[in-house]
């Protein structure tokens, strides 16, 4: 089961040459009209207009697999919520073949739209910051309320707005919350590509080392970055300095962090404990997580690394 360092769920990660504190499209701003080259699904909207709408707008793509598991979640807001002037829309940059072939394959009952050259991306995503998809933003009577992504509370967000209840200055400061979040993840993912380069030519152990001791301090608050690393160290038995201490610190700490409940860590974990010449334990683990994985793509993926830890000698 192959693992990359990404932020967030997100399909597309740009890394940041510095630290930006500040963006053209902020909470409360007027909201950009949208530039769309085609309807694909659903009535054309104006976001732009006074109509006590709520506009959720969320950038997507076929071909993102966080994307793909997102639209069941977008399905039940629409149901649940269309009845109540709330409006989803689906909005991509892809080819309109590609869309229309997908959408034959799976039901999104929301609106989708073609993005026209990359003009909703621009003035929305790139104004706010956001280098990801899939991303949402809420937008009512001509305003932007909301951003962020489709996973991190949306429906409490909608279910707020529709109520009346919700807090803008609160969303203001959650956002820029968020914002210090993403840097120290930046942060962390560079000092954990820099300890694999450390790693692999296992010529400066004093420096690997110290960038673990960072790691580990800067870590709990991103469980599964740790995971990640741990799982690269367990996997790569030709890093000249492959530290199976470290990781058994790093997946035991994500672990307990995320309560052994994260099928992905536990992943990490049980190949940890493999390399450490702990087959039993580690294929205990595995099974573990491939009882808590709800996605079959996943689970497959799980069942594979069990059938090699079996099969191992």
């Amino acid at each position: 089961m192959r693992k990359f360092f990404f932020l967030f769920p997100l399909c597309v990660i740009l890394l940041l040459t510095g630290s930006v504190d500040t963006f053209a499209l902020e909470l409360l701003d007027a909201s950009p009209a949208l530039r769309i080259a085609k309807w694909l699904q659903g009535a054309p909207v104006d976001v732009t207009a006074q109509d006590d709408r709520l506009y959720v707008i969320e950038f997507w793509a076929t071909w993102c697999p966080p994307c793909r598991r997102s639209i069941p979640e977008l399905n039940a807001l629409h149901d649940k919520y269309s009845s109540q002037n709330v409006v989803i829309i689906g909005i991509t940059q892809e080819e309109e073949e590609t869309v229309q072939n997908f959408l034959k394959e799976q039901e999104m009952k929301y609106t989708v739209a073609l993005d026209q050259d990359s003009y909703c991306w621009k003035n929305y995503a790139e104004s706010s910051g956001v280098n990801g998809i899939p991303h949402a933003f809420l937008v009512r009577n001509g305003k932007l309320w909301w951003e962020g992504s489709p996973f991190d509370n949306l429906e409490k967000v909608i279910r707020d707005m529709v109520a009346g209840s919700y807090s803008a200055e609160e969303a203001q400061k959650n956002r820029e919350e968020a914002r210090i979040s993403e840097e120290i993840a930046q942060l962390l993912e560079l000092w954990m590509q820099e300890y694999l380069v450390y790693a692999n030519f296992g010529r400066d152990r004093a420096s690997a080392d110290a960038l673990g001791v960072r790691i580990l301090e800067k870590g709990t608050a991103f469980p599964e970055m740790m995971g990640i690393l741990a799982w690269h160290i367990a996997e790569n038995d030709s890093l000249r300095y492959r530290n199976l201490e470290f990781a058994d610190i790093l997946s035991e700490k994500a672990c307990s962090l995320t309560e052994y409940k994260d099928p992905d860590i536990l992943d990490s974990r049980a190949k940890v404990l493999f390399a450490q010449g702990k087959r039993k334990e580690a294929i205990e683990l595995q099974k573990k997580a491939i009882d808590l994985a709800d996605n079959e793509e996943v689970k497959e993926m799980l069942l594979e690394g069990l059938q090699e830890m079996q099969e191992t000698d």
